[in-house]
């Protein structure tokens, strides 16, 4: 089965982490990306890309490295498993410096696993750690059965990575999500998540992008004004960052060539945080 819609969407992100990896001041290096994206990936991050807006994604670079910290930060306190929700064509396993004894948990749909596995054999791909696919339907209520049957243990801290991911679901999916990795997440488990605010979905400006992502099935569903508020709601603890905060501070943000008052109005429609969450009591 074909990759398709928001499927699609991690061969695009896949394309945004290969053209970071270019840079001679890249935030990290992703040499399965370029593979991984494919040219389809690279088409679709041009066919999405905003007339008059940079070719580079501002938001790719700083995103992997704000969630690359969240699992390298559990790794280095002693996490032993790592659940990557929606893990589309994610390569930490492969990249980051994680101990050998680490298991890594790879969810997302069949297709987009079985795609992501056969490029990853061309490639000759060897995972620095523990690699498990485990094919889930993450809007559905059942998918912590499956993460149980592929080895997970609800008794030992986890780090759960939601990365570009919630606003392709209706909201009540998103409080599903949210809910079920806590009732599996020891406290003191973390989360990385981003979400985009609700005022964003409805702005007048960003319109015309949304109607082309909804095209090509890949329809943006949910966002809130109140990250904090929603996650609590669900067994989270949230520390929110602003992505533009984020990017500027990494030197991806604003672009060249982009004043500075262009930036802020940029950034004041398109509201999206980085977030970092702890499972609590």
């Amino acid at each position: 089965m074909a990759i398709s819609g928001v499927g699609m969407t991690a061969k695009m992100a896949a394309a945004g982490r290969a053209l970071e990896s270019r840079r001679p001041d890249r935030l990290f290096d992703d040499p399965l990306a370029q593979a991984l994206a494919g040219e389809d990936g690279f088409r679709w991050m041009e066919d999405m890309r905003p007339p008059g807006s940079p070719a580079e994604n501002p938001s790719i670079g700083p995103r992997t490295w704000f969630f690359d910290q969240i699992v390298t930060r559990a790794a280095g306190d002693g996490f032993g498993q790592v659940v990557l929700l929606a893990a589309g064509m994610d390569t930490r396993a492969f990249r980051l410096p994680l101990p050998a004894r680490i298991v890594v948990y790879e969810l997302d749909d069949q297709a987009v696993l079985a795609g992501k596995q056969a490029i990853l054999d061309r490639e000759h791909a060897t995972p620095r750690c523990l690699r498990r696919p485990v094919a889930a339907d993450l809007a559905q209520a059942e998918w912590p059965a499956a993460l149980a049957a592929a080895g997970f243990n609800p008794g030992a801290p986890a780090a759960f990575v939601a990365e570009g991911l919630t606003w392709y679901l209706p909201e009540q999916a998103v409080a599903l999500l949210l809910d079920r990795a806590a009732g599996i997440a020891t406290p003191g488990s973390r989360l990385g998540v981003d979400m985009v605010s609700a005022d964003y979905l409805t702005n007048p400006a960003v319109t015309p992008y949304l109607e082309l992502a909804a095209s090509r099935g890949a329809r943006c569903q949910f966002g809130t004004n109140d990250p904090g508020g929603f996650l609590a709601a669900h067994g989270w603890q949230a520390d929110i960052h602003d992505m533009f905060a984020v990017a500027r501070s990494l030197g991806r943000w604003p672009p060249p060539g982009v004043p500075d008052n262009v930036a802020d109005r940029a950034a004041a429609i398109g509201r999206n945080w980085f977030i970092s969450a702890t499972r609590v009591p």
